[in-house]
C-alpha cells in the first residue's frame, strides 16, 4: 500500500476543505447587510474601554442620538470589509447613571447599540427648588427660580417636562428650560377671573436599569 500517497491525497483534501470552509466564512461575511455583535454596553462608574463589532457588507457611519462628553469613538464610519471594530472608552462618571443610543447605518439598514454607565452618586440623585410651591402674578410674565442639584449637565439637558393643569383646556404655562442652577417659564394673563393652577413636572432620565430623578413644583396665578 502506498501510504506516502494516501497522506498527500489526505493532506491535498483538508487543504481544500479548509479553504471551502474559509470561503464560506468570508461570503457569509460579506452577504450581511449590517449587524452589531452586541445591543447594549454597560461601564461601571470608573470608566474603560470596550469594543463593538460592525459587520457590513457596505459603508457604514455611526452616531449618538445626541452629543455627549463622556464617551470616545476610535471610529465612526467603515468601508464594510466584512467586519471592523469601534473601541468605545467612557470617562470616570462623578454623578448619577447615564445613557445613550449609538446608531449604525448602511444605506437603508440601521442598528442600535445602548451605551449606559453606572454612577459613584448612585441612586441619590436630586433636583429641587426649595419651595413646593410658587405664585405668579395675573399679568403673566417670565419667571425664573434657582434651583438646587448634583445632577451633572449631560443629565439635566435630557429633562423631559409635564404640566398637570387643574383644568383642562388651559395651556398658560410655556418656553419652560431647565437649567443646573434655575429653571425659567413664561405665563399668559390670566383674563378667568379666578385663580389657577398647574404642577409643573421634571424627570430626568438616568440608564434604562434605573429610576428616573424627578421633580415637582406646584405653580399658581393671581387672578384680575
Amino acid at each position: 500500500m502506498d501510504y506516502k500517497r494516501i497522506i498527500r491525497t489526505g493532506a491535498v483534501l483538508m487543504a481544500a476543505l479548509l479553504l471551502g470552509a474559509a470561503a464560506c466564512t468570508q461570503r457569509y461575511q460579506l452577504d450581511i447587510p449590517l449587524a452589531l455583535n452586541r445591543e447594549e454596553m454597560r461601564f461601571t462608574a470608573y470608566g474603560n474601554s470596550y469594543y463593538v463589532m460592525v459587520y457590513c457588507n457596505g459603508e457604514w457611519t455611526a452616531s449618538l442620538e445626541r452629543e455627549v462628553d463622556w464617551l470616545s469613538f476610535s471610529r465612526t464610519s467603515g468601508s464594510g470589509s466584512g467586519r471592523e471594530q469601534i473601541m468605545v472608552s467612557a470617562d470616570t462618571n462623578q454623578c448619577v447613571s447615564r445613557g445613550v443610543v449609538l446608531s449604525v447605518v448602511s444605506g437603508t439598514e440601521s442598528r442600535e447599540l445602548y451605551i449606559s454607565q453606572a454612577g459613584l452618586l448612585g441612586n441619590t440623585g436630586s433636583y429641587g427648588f426649595g419651595t413646593e410651591q410658587y405664585s405668579v402674578p395675573a399679568g403673566g410674565g417670565v419667571f425664573s427660580l434657582p434651583s438646587a442639584t448634583n445632577l451633572d449637565p449631560y443629565t439635566i439637558s435630557c429633562a423631559t417636562v409635564g404640566i398637570e393643569y387643574a383644568s383642562e383646556g388651559e395651556e398658560w404655562l410655556q418656553d419652560i428650560s431647565v437649567e443646573d442652577e434655575s429653571m425659567s417659564f413664561s405665563a399668559a394673563t390670566n383674563s378667568t377671573g379666578a385663580v389657577r393652577s398647574a404642577i409643573l413636572h421634571l424627570s430626568f432620565p438616568l440608564a434604562r436599569w434605573d429610576t428616573p430623578v424627578t421633580a415637582a413644583l406646584r405653580i399658581t396665578q393671581n387672578a384680575n
